[in-house]
């Protein structure tokens, strides 16, 4: 033994540990999580007990002797001495426990149980609260050892326990032969429960179903016998329903075989089944189904087509609604092979799906015509729809027409219908065209041209062909020359009004920069940067006129400040000058006089009429420091 298997562990006393049944079903290679006290053979975690020998347990399945091993590394029950392999350890730990909780409360739920046969079934036992006698644990019943064995008066119910692994076939079939009642518990969800926690999870609340039941096999042969009951009488009533149908002559042609034949599709209204329950010949129905609904191109059910039957009282009495079971019973009956309406129109669509006539659409029985019933019908199927055809393209061109007319008392009273019987001109009547191809192209070209003539603009009509087009033309022209002249004077107005609006802008422009009494001359003044005209005619004659005679203005203002600036600037330089002419007179007396009077050095100007700018001013401001200077002389 070694050092790691001396240690000590907690005593049971002091544990408060809740051992789980995940742990008192371990086993891998005899190693268990959970052993049997010796003495209370209640179970023990590894944990919970003494190391080696001390431990005082035993294992459950073969009761021989257990040792702790309580190491750093290894933590588990393994046997103390070798002998044969045991793996039944936590089997048989869990059988104990269940043993024990039944055989404390002597019940137990039982599930429910139904014998089936066919789609009827009948109860074998109702779900209920079992009580017994007494439970054993294993107790060996001929090759079959049950976990557990509960007794009620002479009889006897296995328990079967599922954590792992379900109760084998071969277990099931020994019970089967022995006639024993069995169920089996699934704990496999209950593994992280604890042990003290799962009395209900066996008593009721834990899955469970019956494995065998004695009565199964009587409720079974009930059921038969009632089954052969009942087939008797269907077939007692599909007989004679079977011998009150008529004969159907097979062969008088129909209205829709003769469609059928003449489309090349003779060949599809064969039969792969006898049908029964019909009052018309198979051939009939099946080119029914063919010519008045696949050919159209468009989708069809299954039921459709049944009522359609249906109201034209193809279906004998009886027969508009067969169940699965009357159907078995009409070919038990018969002695062959037989399918009422139903069946047969789903045996007939099911054919042409497969053969790719049809294809299917949808879920709720949808057809639609396939790819080689198109291909084959389309020559006959042209020919045919070609008067309505050829109709429904006048009538096209008709509408079209007759939307383009725009004068609405002239379009009351005229019909496709008047029209497409009258003469249109040219002894042409429309509906004598349609079945000729070259008067058919003819009128169709004709009212072609007319339909787009009609919708250009302008519009325009070579010849009415029946229609009011050229009176609507002409109420057209009118209106639009009478839109014309009150567009023009509207034009008028609104150039004389924009001419206003532009000299009157003009002029507030001009009053914001010069005299009142100013404007009007500037205004009325011909101008050659304005092409000779006056500001007002040039505002009045455009908006590019309008922008000239405003930039006119600008120019009339800027040179206006610039003269006022001019005119400034020489009063402060004459200023300038008489305050030089005081300084060098000291006498503002003499210094006036010069400065108004004639020089001969300025051509006889005076100083304050030549200084004008700064270069004037300089001239005149040398005269006076020249005079300035011969008089200190």
């Amino acid at each position: 033994m070694s050092n790691d298997e001396h240690e000590t562990a907690p005593t049971p006393e002091t544990s408060d540990r809740r051992i789980t049944l995940g742990e008192l079903t371990s086993c891998t290679d005899g190693k268990l999580v959970v052993a049997e006290c010796m003495d209370t053979q209640v179970p023990r975690h590894i944990e919970d007990v003494a190391n080696g020998l001390k431990c005082k347990c035993i294992c459950p399945g073969c009761r021989r002797r257990m040792v702790a091993h309580q190491g750093e590394r290894r933590r588990h029950f393994q046997h103390a001495a070798d002998g044969p392999d045991c793996s039944t350890a936590g089997e048989s730990a869990l059988h104990r426990f269940a043993k024990d909780v039944l055989a404390k409360t002597l019940r137990l739920r039982l599930p429910e149980l139904k014998a089936h046969h066919g789609d009827e079934s009948l109860p074998v036992v109702a779900e209920q609260e079992f009580i017994f006698d007494s439970a054993v644990l294993e107790q060996r019943t001929g090759d079959i050892i049950p976990d557990v064995v509960c007794h009620k008066g002479g009889r006897s119910l296995h328990v079967e326990f599922k954590v792992t692994h379900a109760c084998g076939p071969e277990k099931i079939d020994k019970l089967r032969a022995m006639d024993i009642g069995a169920i089996e518990i699934d704990l496999s969800g209950y593994r992280d429960v604890p042990l003290d926690d799962l009395d209900q999870a066996i008593l009721a609340e834990a899955p469970r179903a019956w494995l065998h039941n004695p009565r199964q096999a009587g409720v079974k042969a009930r059921l038969k016998e009632n089954e052969r009951t009942k087939l008797a009488s269907e077939d007692r009533r599909v007989e004679t329903l079977l011998n009150g149908l008529k004969t159907i002559p097979q062969k008088q042609i129909g209205e829709f075989e003769q469609l059928a034949v003449s489309a090349g599709l003779a060949d599809l209204l064969a039969a792969d089944n006898e049908s029964v329950g019909f009052l018309v010949n198979g051939r009939e129905w099946r080119a029914f189904v063919l010519m008045h609904f696949a050919i159209r191109g468009t989708e069809f059910l299954h039921q459709s087509v049944f009522e359609g039957m249906k109201a034209r009282r193809w279906i004998a009495d009886g027969f508009a609604y067969v169940s699965k079971a009357d159907a078995a019973a009409m070919q038990r009956v018969a002695d062959r092979a037989i399918l009422p309406p139903w069946q047969s129109l789903w045996e007939f669509l099911s054919r042409l799906e497969t053969s790719g006539f049809l294809n299917g659409t949808s879920e709720r029985g949808g057809y639609v015509a396939g790819g080689k019933l198109r291909r084959r019908t389309d020559v006959w199927r042209r020919e045919l729809e070609k008067p309505q055809r050829r109709t429904d393209e006048l009538r096209t061109l008709f509408d079209g027409i007759v939307a383009r007319i725009r004068t609405a008392s002239l379009k009351d009273g005229l019909t496709f219908e008047e029209w497409f019987g009258t003469d249109v001109g040219h002894g042409i009547v429309p509906s004598e065209t349609i079945g000729n191809d070259d008067a058919f192209l003819d009128i169709s070209s004709r009212l072609a041209a007319l339909l787009q003539g009609m919708s250009g603009f302008p519009a325009r009509a070579d010849e009415p062909l029946g229609f009011p087009v050229i009176k609507d033309l002409e109420i057209r022209r009118e209106a639009r020359r009478e839109v014309e002249a009150r567009r023009e004077v509207e034009r008028a107005t609104r150039a004389r009004n924009d001419a206003d609006e532009r000299e009157n802008r003009l002029r507030a422009a001009a009053s914001g920069e010069m005299a009142a009494d100013a404007v009007w001359a500037w205004m009325e003044k011909p101008q050659a940067r304005l092409n000779d005209l006056c500001p007002a005619e040039a505002a009045r004659k455009s908006d590019s006129s309008y922008q000239g005679a405003l930039y006119a203005l600008e120019r009339w203002a800027a040179n206006q400040s610039r003269e006022v600036e001019a005119a400034n600037r020489r009063l402060d330089l004459i200023e300038k000058l008489r305050r030089e002419a005081r300084a060098a007179f000291r006498n503002s007396e003499h210094a006036e006089l010069w400065v108004r009077s004639s020089t001969p050095k300025l051509g006889g100007k005076r100083p304050e009429d030549h200084c004008v700018d700064e270069a004037t001013f300089k001239e005149c401001s040398a005269i006076l420091t020249d005079i300035m200077r011969r008089r200190r002389w």
